[in-house]
């Protein structure tokens, strides 16, 4: 029980690196002037995201490696089709910045791409319906005020290794006798944070 406590507080503080650096935290609205768009913010169905307003709005930061990650732990990725999604970290793909106070990704801005009576975020215009979005970062504190721009250097990126599958089920079997954490495929770490785990043990 030992060796599994002091395995997860290990995982813990290699998440709190991550964490830690980045982007002032934000919420986000949408600028389509002349549109159903106008002050909407990015939302969540399932994975799918949209523009959409009311209490289902997310928060969100931009981490040194460039992702958005969400409040919730997720990080938004992008499917062939140009459409923004939610998931694991090891799904993350990096080119979002805080630019004049507007999020971007790739230096560009966001399209709305009708699904349905939605509009899913899109960073390319999928049809003639679509709906080019300036989408504002504003403190979560309330009031217009944007957080500062914030461009990822990717200095403390790698801090704890690059991504690799620790499945805290795996890490609660490792026994005293073996000194091995076993690695599963439900949880982003580093290579760090593993051998962190590993010396523990040992």
């Amino acid at each position: 029980m030992q060796f599994t406590t002091l395995a997860l507080t290990a995982l813990a503080s290699a998440q709190a690196v991550f964490a830690a650096s980045g982007s002032q935290e934000f919420v986000t609205l949408a600028i389509a002037s002349g549109s159903g768009l106008q002050y909407t913010s990015f939302t969540a169905k399932g994975d799918d995201l949209y523009f959409g307003s009311g209490s289902d709005a997310l928060a969100a930061n931009v981490t040194d490696c460039g992702f958005l990650q969400f409040t919730d732990g997720s990080y938004a990725y992008i499917e062939a089709d140009g459409s923004f999604k939610k998931g694991s970290r090891q799904s993350a793909m990096p080119g979002f910045v805080i630019k004049d106070g507007s999020l971007k990704y790739n230096n560009h801005s966001f399209y709305g791409v009708k699904d349905g009576e939605h509009y899913k975020i899109s960073s390319v215009a999928g049809s003639e319906d679509s709906i080019g979005v300036l989408v504002r970062a504003l403190s979560p504190e309330g009031g217009v005020n944007s957080v500062p721009d914030y461009t990822p250097d990717g200095k403390d990126c790698w801090a704890v290794g690059p991504p690799v599958s620790f499945s805290k089920r795996d890490v609660a079997s490792v026994s005293s006798g073996n000194g091995a954490a076993q690695l599963g495929s439900q949880a982003s770490l580093g290579v760090g944070a593993a051998a962190a785990v590993a010396a523990m043990l040992l």
